[in-house]
């Protein structure tokens, strides 16, 4: 590849037109796609972007290939860069038919992902108690929560130990510490290993929507991609026949 440096009026399509390249394949070199082109692809004087290796040619070598006077087009041809919504200016009814899907897809990823992570978070109040905060993360252990059923059975069986050794004597005090502080261990154990499946569910919930939207943009891209180019085949057919 090639950089190429960005002069007055340079837009990303206007420099493809120049260099007689897809303007999705340059996006595409620069990290970009249609989708994210008007957020992230603003063009500054004196910036680089890359370009593919250009061809060293002549008018005397293009004749001769032609094997007659070789007029360039028109430079007045105008290349229409898709926006959002991109259907406004492509036109295109089978990316329209796309688009549809896409946003219900979108959509239905967004809410499986609502959904599953609204269960997941009534299992933790159900086993580490209610927030006593509404609004503090539901996935902070240092979050303070009231009705833990890890807290409940560790007091219970604290009470069991207590009354093991009630009545027993000083001699037993070292004994009755001991097992209070094992019973504190065991359930924290229990606590922490709760913690550890929270966490690994979590983790897969993120995970399977990542890799949804990851499908549904690369869909996306690929339609876009084709939408256009069918949109300049056009173009090109109407002015040039």
């Amino acid at each position: 590849m090639e950089e190429y440096v960005v002069q007055q009026g340079d837009s990303y399509w206007a420099i493809a037109k120049r260099l007689g390249i897809d303007p999705v394949e340059l996006l595409r070199m620069n990290g970009l796609t249609m989708a994210d082109a008007y957020d992230r692809g603003v063009l500054y004087v004196g910036d680089s972007i890359k370009v593919p290796p250009q061809p060293v040619t002549t008018q005397a070598t293009t004749d001769e290939a032609y094997g007659m006077d070789w007029d360039a087009p028109n430079d007045d041809y105008d290349w229409v860069a898709p926006s959002a919504p991109v259907q406004d200016l492509v036109g295109d009814p089978a990316y329209d038919a796309f688009l549809a899907q896409y946003g219900f897809d979108v959509g239905a990823a967004e809410q499986s992902r609502i959904s599953q992570g609204l269960l997941l978070e009534g299992a933790m109040s159900r086993q580490l108690g209610e927030l006593t905060d509404p609004n503090a993360n539901p996935y902070s252990q240092t979050a303070a929560r009231t009705g833990s059923m890890f807290d409940i059975g560790l007091e219970r069986d604290l009470e069991r130990s207590e009354n093991v050794y009630a009545g027993r004597g000083m001699a037993f005090s070292g004994g009755k510490f001991k097992a209070a502080a094992d019973i504190g261990t065991d359930w924290g154990q229990k606590e922490g290993d709760y913690w550890s499946e929270i966490n690994k569910e979590r983790n897969i919930l993120d995970q399977s929507y990542m890799d949804t939207r990851r499908d549904l943009e690369m869909q996306k891209l690929a339609q876009e991609s084709s939408a256009y180019q069918r949109r300049v085949t056009e173009d090109i057919m109407a002015q040039y026949g």
